[in-house]
């Protein structure tokens, strides 16, 4: 390994200390294992040795035993086990001077054998060879005790040597890790919480040559690069900000001006008002609205803003071009026809001195589908203002030829009659028939007055609810201990106006009807939901019900109410005594659909001619 990565690698040093570590570690365990098989192979040399002192001194008195009896029995048994035990080889390890002291007692053992085993020689010659074996082996286990305490002298030499270098290089890593790994370590968090507080201009100072000095390296170019494109987007996020705010000014101002458009009937001041609130929030010229027939040759002018770019109509040909040449530098008219299913209504222009983004595009483009759709709602409530006004006419002459005119009728059978008996003076029967002309009249009045009540009926409480309970008050306000109860039992009830007027016509007839003619004490107009598609509308009265032979369809009033009911959608009528009491009381039943299917099924049509 060249000595210039080692210098430059701090994770190459990091692992030779390691290795440097376990190294020493291994070695001293590999002396520890060697040092402890030497030493046990000393204890085993020194427990034969000590063996062979003993046999030694049993020798010598076997000889004494033998040499008095005359035989060598004793001296042969201990002589069998001396001599393998003097031949052991674990008793050749050991030093240099423990060899030559066991080589002189084998020789010794080897003269003196056939002296032990001649019994020729004096007992006390053969005590004397016997002490100086056991001398010799008493020499060569000082020896073998000396060599034992050198092995381990060198063990303990070895492990202080391991445990020197181990702790050598622990001390030498925690230097090293803390200078070249926790110092530049520390001044990367540093500098990163700097960046993170936004401080783009921080910078590392760790100048060595290794992995942490790259990592230095490449945070500083990190943070110049970030510098950069912080400085870059902070342009770029005013520009974005300038478009944002340009597109919620238009937004806001689409909601204005569909405001303007959808609040009330739509004229051309609300229309004006709406093309200057998207004309500044779209930045254009000029912005107009023309009106014509699909097939018309020219297209005439509803209303613009106050320009003079758009002065006239366009031609169907021009309509069909995105862009219009202009005097004056301005360079772009945007037309966008205001597109139905079965045709046009005509088209909205705008007036640009440059070409418009997408976003301005997008805006006029909405802004001409709210026209769209605004005209629309205008034409269809022109509608279904001019059907409600033709159907009350109708239900207005209706009321007059089945109320007023037959009274009319019947006052002039009257007076034919009566001019008839005045020619005949039959005075009698001419006061009879002046009596009942008199109550016919005050009959006709009397609807008159109930018809101009309907006329004038209007509906100015904020909803159906609302007019019902005034509805209600005015009747109890007009009879003696009447009580008039509303339950309105339906949390949504959506129904054009005319309906509305209907309804409420039916309950004023019914509640004129108990108070009148019904001598009814408690009345209940209850409206409640049969079913999601239906409603039903009750009124019930307390009074003296309907009599046995009574024609009730043929009276005027119910006539109206039922007529009325018919007018509904899906609207039936029911006249009857309550279920729960048959003798008494009158129960007025209408049932009717909950909601009436548009008039226009009309849909606008997202089209921008290109």
């Amino acid at each position: 390994m060249p000595l210039s990565r080692l210098q430059s690698s701090v994770s190459l040093q990091i692992l030779l200390a390691f290795a440097l570590v376990v190294a020493a570690a291994l070695t001293g365990f590999a002396a520890s294992l060697h040092a402890t098989r030497l030493m046990a192979q000393d204890a085993e040399r020194i427990n034969i040795a000590g063996s062979l002192r003993m046999l030694s001194t049993r020798a010598a008195l076997a000889y004494y035993s033998s040499y008095a009896e005359g035989r060598t029995d004793d001296i042969v048994d201990v002589l069998s086990i001396l001599k393998p035990r003097l031949a052991s080889p674990v008793l050749d390890e050991g030093s240099q001077e423990s060899r030559l002291r066991l080589r002189l007692i084998r020789d010794r053992w080897k003269n003196a054998e056939a002296k032990f085993l001649a019994l020729q020689e004096d007992p006390e010659h053969i005590r004397r060879l016997s002490r100086q074996l056991v001398d010799e082996i008493d020499a060569f286990v000082s020896s073998a005790q000396r060599d034992s305490e050198e092995k381990l002298s060198e063990m303990r030499m070895t492990q202080l040597l391991a445990l020197s270098t181990v702790l050598l290089t622990s001390a030498m890593m925690v230097w090293l890790i803390r200078r070249r790994v926790q110092t530049p370590l520390s001044g990367l968090t540093e500098a990163h919480q700097r960046v993170r507080q936004g401080d783009l201009s921080t910078r590392m100072t760790w100048k060595i040559n290794d992995e942490f000095g790259q990592l230095a390296d490449s945070f500083n170019d990190m943070t110049q690069q970030l510098q950069k494109l912080y400085s870059s987007l902070e342009d770029e996020v005013a520009r974005q900000t300038q478009a944002l705010n340009l597109r919620n000014e238009g937004l806001s101002a689409l909601v204005e001006a569909s405001q303007a458009l959808h609040g009330s009937t739509l004229d051309t001041a609300s229309l004006r008002q709406a093309l200057n609130q998207v004309r500044l929030a779209t930045q254009a010229e000029a912005l107009g609205v023309y009106l014509a027939e699909s097939d018309a040759p020219r297209r005439y002018c509803l209303v613009q803003t106050d320009s003079a770019a758009i002065k006239r109509g366009l031609s169907t040909e021009e309509v069909a071009r995105i862009t219009q040449p202009e005097p004056e530098h301005f360079g772009l008219q945007v037309v966008l026809p205001l597109s139905v299913t079965d045709g046009h209504l005509g088209y909205l222009a705008a007036l640009f001195k440059a070409p418009p983004e997408a976003w301005q595009h997008q805006l006029v483009t909405m802004f001409a589908r709210q026209i769209t759709q605004a005209l629309l709602e205008q034409h269809d409530y022109e509608r279904k203002t001019r059907a409600a006004l033709q159907e009350e006419r109708t239900a207005i002459g209706r009321d007059l030829h089945d109320s007023l005119a037959q009274s009319l009728a019947y006052l002039k059978i009257l007076l034919t009659k009566s001019q008839r008996l005045l020619e005949m003076e039959r005075k009698e029967e001419l006061a009879r028939t002046l009596r009942e002309a008199r109550e016919g009249l005050n009959a006709g009045y009397n609807q008159l007055r109930e018809l101009l009540t309907t006329f004038r009926l209007q509906i100015n409480e904020p909803g159906l609810e609302q007019a019902l309970k005034g509805a209600c008050t005015e009747f109890a306000s007009r009879g003696e201990n009447l009580e008039v109860k509303l339950e309105w039992m339906v949390d949504d009830c959506v129904l054009d106006a005319n309906d509305e007027i209907h309804l409420l016509q039916i309950v004023r007839e019914a509640l004129t009807n108990a108070v009148k003619h019904a001598d009814a004490t408690l009345v209940t107009v209850r409206l409640s939901r049969i079913n999601d598609a239906q409603l039903d509308l009750v009124i019930e009265d307390n009074g003296r019900g309907l009599p046995e032979a009574s024609s009730p369809l043929h009276h005027h009033g119910l006539r109206i109410m039922r007529e009325r009911a018919e007018a509904l959608p899906e609207g039936e009528f029911k006249l009857s005594s309550p279920p729960e009491n048959r003798s008494q009381g009158t129960q007025v039943r209408v049932t009717f659909a909950s909601q009436r299917e548009s008039m226009s099924n009309t849909k606008v049509i997202p089209h921008v001619i290109q």
